[in-house]
């Protein structure tokens, strides 16, 4: 069998080397060495994100995953326990989450008066995100230029991949750790794959030994996010189209990373509800992929109009004629590869490692957000890699002086950091990202809503509303949209109107204990105490120690005259929270109506002692002991 390294390309090469061998300029020494190049791959990547540690969390789902997680709040060795046996929002990622996990009690805690709830601080976060996506630049470069062996090609690869404006969605976003977590285990295993191939055939003990730790890292990247199951059909790609290896050796290679994908694809499958729930026929899959890919190659060429939810719903795919020809687009990119460009070997490998990174999200198996979107900036993420391939490719086989092939790539890299410079502070907040993704879809639901939580945070609920009641009318089958309209309402004094929508929320999801508490809140309000028990009953009994929806039970159950059951309803109030005056002021009121104005005034007492100023005790306390005189 011909060793590896006779059908590499030629040995490592000066950057000012003409692509047929014959010089034409050259570098000062210091910048002509792989180490200048890492330098300046690290320092670019790091200069244009390092914006994002002054951002901060938004609600894109970085509420639901980080900062109320309830795994996280607090961190326990039981709650990380749970992650490494579960899944979580529709994910079994342990790894990621195990990160987040540690970096939560690192940051400064900021406690919600009466929420119990604790929000942890995003530099961090931030911070850490941007060291693993530089790192990832830096295995990007290592890689390619171990397989290119020219020093500025594989720079400028690893810029693309670094400075691509669709990267912006992974590095700053908090949430999208993930896609950084799973890039970084997985170009780590390509790359010790990589060395294991070129030592294969020799069987050498360091063949070996990098073999078993691409195995251990590729582990790691399936731990980190699923869509790592990609990675075999990368190195695969990698091995065959350019390594040339022979199928049996890198078959023989990839069989138990084969494995390990489809269990952890089962795990995945299993532990996401609504995958299960998605029906799609097998003959439309390949339309659904085909477009897809179509809308990758063209983000990847024109990077404009990016944001989170393109509203490209497999729905919307099968139901528009240009959902069944899109796929003609990727396909006659393919055919023109594969025709003209059979012996270039580093191009037709950097295009099949583009399209092999993207597979686990092409919708062959259906995943749990293809209903709301079939395609996604962060799910490029890795897919940049082939993209960075073909840039070197370009820089290595195009006939032009050194010079003016530099230039071209200079003015590309430029026109991608520009934009990628436009579309970071659109992350900065909610606000600044549920602005620009309203522009870009306005029937984007989550954004409408999102829009109005902040202007709603900020006092202007009039304003607010009208945008909780256009997600609703987008999708009003959510529960989550429906609340947030009738909480405003409540707050905007219109308690009546808020009633209805608040029942409609709970109805759509009895466990939403926000939801249920709301609505016994505002019958409250609008006098129907028998009314609120109820709701706030299915509270309690979601959340039983939940301070705020077993104190208002108490409430209602006074209210309805149903004293002895309020009664034990405020006593455990205070088992539950025993810094909580108003538990106890109600308690002594509960106490006294039923005639028991000693124990009353031993209440208001011990209500005194801790609050001497607390008015409304000092007149329960004169009343109690005037009665009992």
């Amino acid at each position: 069998m011909t060793d590896v390294k006779e059908t590499e390309t030629a040995a490592p090469t000066r950057s000012g080397e003409a692509g047929e061998g014959k010089p034409s300029f050259r570098l000062p020494p210091f910048l002509d060495n792989p180490a200048a190049a890492a330098c300046i791959v690290a320092l670019l990547t790091l200069a244009v994100f390092g914006q994002v540690l002054g951002f901060s969390f938004t609600n894109y789902d970085d509420i639901t995953n980080v900062t109320s997680n309830p795994h996280f709040n607090p961190v326990t060795p039981r709650s990380i326990g749970y992650l490494w046996t579960h899944g979580y929002n529709e994910l079994y990622m342990p790894v990621t989450y195990a990160i987040c996990a540690f970096l939560g009690p690192l940051t400064k805690p900021i406690y919600v008066p009466g929420g119990g709830n604790v929000f942890m601080e995003p530099a961090l976060f931030h911070g850490v995100s941007l060291l693993l996506h530089t790192a990832n630049a830096l295995l990007v470069f290592a890689l390619l230029y171990r397989l290119v062996r020219r020093i500025w090609p594989a720079c400028a690869g690893a810029l693309l991949f670094a400075l691509h404006p669709v990267q912006v969605e992974s590095v700053a976003w908090v949430t999208g750790m993930n896609n950084l977590t799973s890039g970084f285990f997985g170009l780590l295993a390509l790359w010790f794959y990589v060395v294991a191939a070129d030592k294969g055939d020799k069987k050498t003990g360091r063949a070996r030994l990098a073999y078993v730790l691409a195995t251990v890292f590729y582990v790691l990247a399936l731990l980190s996010k699923p869509t790592a199951t990609a990675v075999p059909l990368i190195a695969a790609a990698i091995d065959w189209l350019f390594l040339r290896r022979s199928p049996s050796q890198w078959l023989r290679a990839l069989i138990p990373w084969v494995v390990l994908a489809i269990g952890l694809a089962v795990i995945t499958r299993f532990t996401s509800e609504t995958s299960q729930k998605i029906n799609l026929a097998l003959w439309v899959r390949p339309f659904i992929a085909g477009d897809a890919l179509a809308f990758y190659l063209a983000k990847l060429v024109f990077p404009i109009k990016l944001g989170v939810n393109y509203g490209r719903s497999m729905a919307l795919v099968q139901s528009n004629w240009w959902g069944y020809v899109t796929w003609v687009v990727p396909a006659a990119v393919a055919f023109l590869l594969w025709h003209k460009g059979k012996q270039e070997r580093l191009l037709l490998a950097g295009a099949a490692v583009f399209v092999a990174a993207l597979v686990p999200m092409l919708g062959f198996v259906p995943y749990y957000t293809m209903e709301i979107t079939t395609v996604s900036g962060r799910f490029l993420y890795l897919a940049l890699l082939g993209a960075g391939m073909v840039l070197a490719w370009l820089l290595t086989n195009l006939r032009l002086p050194s010079l003016v092939r530099g230039g071209l790539c200079a003015a590309l890299l430029l026109f991608f950091t520009t934009l990628t410079l436009r579309q970071l502070p659109y992350w900065r907040d909610t606000f600044n990202l549920a602005t620009a993704q309203i522009s870009i879809n306005p029937n984007d639901a989550a954004s409408q809503t999102n829009y109005g939580i902040v202007l709603a945070s900020t006092g202007r609920l009039a304003d607010a509303i009208p945008y909780f009641r256009k997600a609703i009318e987008i999708k009003p089958e959510n529960a989550i949209y429906q609340y947030h309209l009738g909480t405003a309402l409540e707050d905007s004094g219109d308690a009546v109107g808020a009633a209805p929508v608040l029942r409609e929320a709970v109805r759509l999801d009895p466990r939403f204990t926000l939801a249920q508490v709301r609505l016994g809140g505002v019958l409250l309000k609008t006098g129907q105490a028998e009314a609120a028990i109820e709701p706030l009953q299915k509270a309690v009994e979601v959340s039983p120690r939940d301070a705020s929806a077993n104190y208002l039970l108490g409430i209602a159950l006074a209210g309805a005259q149903r004293l002895p059951e309020a009664e034990t309803q405020f006593r455990h109030v205070l088992t539950v929270s025993s810094e909580m005056p108003e538990a106890r002021q109600a308690l002594g009121r509960v106490l006294e109506k039923q005639g028991r104005h000693r124990e009353a005034a031993q209440v208001y007492s011990e209500i005194l002692k801790k609050s001497p100023e607390n008015a409304e005790a000092k007149k329960g306390l004169e009343r109690a002991q005037s009665a009992v005189k």
